[in-house]
C-alpha cells in the first residue's frame, strides 16, 4: 500500500491496524484531550475533529471485547441479524445500512462506475433529532475506489475510543471487505472521522495499560 503516504499529528492518526490505532487514539487523547462534564454527567478527556486512518483490520484484544466486535460485525453482515436488531433497538446500524436497499444499490454503483463519488450511505436520520431516545454515533459512510482498492470514508458524531472503538473499526472494515468482495476489488484503508473523539475517566482502569 505504498501508493499513499501521511504524517501522522494530533489530530491525525496512522495506524497499521486497529490494535495500533486503538492504543494511538488513547494516547492522544489522554495526553492532549480537554476535560469535559459531558450531558450524563461524566468526567471525559475530548479531541474535537480526529482523523484515524486505518490500513488493515487485525485487532488483538481481550476476550470481552473480541466478541464485542464480533458482534458488531454480524449485525452489519447479516441480513437477518442485521433486520433483528433493528426490530429489538431504537436503532441498529446493519438495519440502517439496508433502509431502501442502500447497501444493495452502493454496491451495483460501484460495479457500474468505479470512479464514482455517490457511494454514499446516510445513517442519521433528520427524526434523529427529534427523538428522545439514543442517537447514532456512526452518522454516515462512503465507498471510494481508487487505485484498484476499495477504500471506507466514515463519520462518526461522537466515539468513545476505548471500549467502543475497537468494535466500531473491526465491524467497519469487516463490511469494507464484504463489499469489497461484492465489487470484486481490494480492501484498502479506513478513513475514520470524529468529531467529537472522547474518553470516560471512569475507564481509566482500562485506558492506563493502553498509555504504556
Amino acid at each position: 500500500m505504498s501508493h499513499r503516504v501521511y504524517s501522522a499529528s494530533e489530530n491525525r492518526i496512522v495506524a497499521k491496524d486497529i490494535t495500533d490505532a486503538r492504543e494511538k487514539i488513547v494516547k492522544v487523547i489522554w495526553n492532549n484531550g480537554a476535560r469535559l462534564i459531558d450531558q450524563r454527567g461524566e468526567a471525559t478527556r475530548e479531541i474535537i475533529g480526529l482523523e484515524v486512518i486505518v490500513m488493515s483490520g487485525k485487532l488483538n484484544a481481550g476476550q470481552t471485547i473480541m466478541l464485542q466486535a464480533a458482534d458488531f460485525a454480524t449485525g452489519l453482515l447479516n441480513d437477518y441479524i442485521a433486520m433483528m436488531k433493528g426490530d429489538a433497538f431504537d436503532y441498529a446500524y446493519g438495519e440502517r445500512l439496508r433502509r431502501a436497499a442502500q447497501l444493495t444499490h452502493v454496491v451495483q454503483l460501484l460495479r457500474e462506475d468505479p470512479s464514482t463519488r455517490r457511494a454514499y450511505l446516510p445513517i442519521f436520520q433528520p427524526i434523529d433529532n427529534f427523538s428522545d431516545v439514543e442517537k447514532p454515533c456512526w452518522a454516515s459512510l462512503q465507498f471510494v475506489i481508487r487505485n484498484g482498492r476499495l477504500d471506507l470514508i466514515d463519520y462518526f458524531r461522537s466515539n468513545e475510543c476505548c471500549i467502543a472503538i475497537p468494535s466500531d473499526l473491526y465491524g467497519a472494515y469487516k463490511l469494507l471487505e464484504y463489499v469489497a468482495a461484492e465489487v470484486g476489488v481490494m480492501p484498502g484503508w479506513i478513513y475514520h472521522y470524529i468529531a467529537c473523539a472522547h474518553l470516560r475517566e471512569s475507564d481509566y482502569d482500562t485506558i492506563k495499560p493502553l498509555l504504556g
